[in-house]
């Protein structure tokens, strides 16, 4: 995984979130803007817990099982 002060193209940050896949234990996302949760709950282990202290503007769609 890069450190945060280097600039990552963003296949190489794709690649290194499908690694992360099913890694967490619980996330603390903070993001107030619409983003694809989906792929931010595909990071948690199974059981794991989603915080969302962030509210996005609208409906955030979720694809069951995913």
């Amino acid at each position: 995984m890069p450190f945060l002060n280097q600039t990552v193209g963003m296949q190489q940050f794709n690649t290194s979130l499908q690694n992360l896949r099913g890694h967490f234990d619980f996330i603390i996302d903070t993001v107030s803007a619409l983003h694809d949760l989906n792929q931010v709950l595909g990071l948690l282990k199974r059981d794991g817990t989603l915080i969302l202290a962030g509210t996005p503007p609208g409906p955030a769609p979720v694809q069951g099982f995913s």
